[in-house]
C-alpha cells in the first residue's frame, strides 16, 4: 500500500497483480511523513511471519483514519483469477524468502497446490476492496490486462500524467492456460466465482464489464490492524 499526501491517492496493493511494478512508478510520490509513520507502524507489528503486508482497503482505513481515507483517491489492481493462480503458485515456487516456498514446492503438480489452496488457504481479490457489507471502499479498480489504459485514467486523476509504469517481479511461465487441467479449471472457476463475476472474466481473458457493487460514502474504521488480522491479508508478491 501507497499514499500520497501531495497527489492525495492510496493505492491498495494485490499481490501478485503488478503491485510491484506499480509501487516502483508510484513511490517517488508517497508521503515521507507516511513512510516513517508506516516504519513505526510496522516496528509494533512486524514478525517473521510477516516480512511484506499487503494491507486491505478496510484496514488502511482503520489505519489512517476516515477523514483522511475518504479525501484520498484510492485505487486498485485485479487479474484474471486463473492467471493470478499460476503466478503466484511460480512465485511461492521461485522466490527463495516466500514463507511458502517449501510448501508450494511440496506438491505433485499445479493440481494438487490448486486443491490445497481452494480448501486451505482461498482468498479473494474482493477482499482486498470491500469492506464488511461488501460495499466497494476504492474509487477504481484496473485491471493488470488493460494497465496502460487504466493508468492513463488513474494518471490523469491523480495529477501525474505520462507516467511510467515498469516490469518488476514478473514471474517465469509459460501462458497461464497450458497449466489447467479440466479438473483444475473447474476448481478456480467454482472457488473464485466472486472474483470472476465481478471482475468480468471468463478462462481466455475478459468477459465483459465488471460488476462492481455499491460503494461506501463517509465510511467509517470498522477493522482493526492487529498482528491476527494483518496475517490474514498477507501473501507475498
Amino acid at each position: 500500500m501507497l499514499m500520497s499526501h501531495s497527489h492525495r491517492f492510496i493505492f491498495i496493493h494485490v499481490y501478485k497483480v503488478a503491485g510491484t511494478s506499480l509501487r516502483a512508478a508510484l513511490e517517488p510520490y508517497a508521503a515521507d511523513r507516511w513512510r516513517r509513520l508506516w516504519a513505526r507502524h510496522l516496528g509494533r507489528l512486524y514478525t517473521p511471519e510477516l516480512p511484506h503486508p499487503h494491507l486491505r482497503a478496510a484496514q488502511v482505513l482503520d489505519l489512517v483514519g476516515p477523514e483522511v481515507f475518504n479525501n484520498r483517491f484510492k485505487f486498485c489492481f485485479v487479474r484474471n483469477p486463473w492467471a493470478w493462480q499460476v503466478s503466484l503458485y511460480h512465485y511461492a515456487c521461485q522466490a527463495k524468502e516466500h514463507y511458502q516456498q517449501q510448501l508450494a514446492r511440496s506438491f505433485d503438480n499445479f493440481d494438487a497446490y490448486l486443491k490445497w489452496r481452494v480448501n486451505e488457504d482461498l482468498h479473494l481479490q474482493s477482499e482486498f476492496i470491500l469492506d464488511a457489507e461488501n460495499r466497494l471502499l476504492v474509487d477504481h479498480v484496473g485491471r493488470i490486462e488493460t494497465l496502460n489504459d487504466d493508468m492513463r485514467v488513474i494518471t490523469s486523476r491523480i495529477g501525474i500524467p505520462g507516467l511510467n509504469v515498469p516490469v518488476v517481479n514478473r514471474s517465469a511461465h509459460k501462458d497461464y492456460r497450458s497449466y489447467y487441467s479440466d479438473y483444475g479449471r473447474k476448481l478456480v472457476e467454482e472457488a473464485f466465482a466472486p472474483d470472476i463475476e465481478r471482475f468480468g472474466y471468463n478462462f481466455d481473458g475478459i468477459s465483459g464489464p465488471m460488476q462492481l457493487p455499491p460503494r461506501a460514502f463517509g465510511v467509517e474504521n470498522t477493522t482493526p490492524v492487529t498482528p491476527g488480522t494483518l496475517r490474514q491479508a498477507i501473501a507475498q508478491g
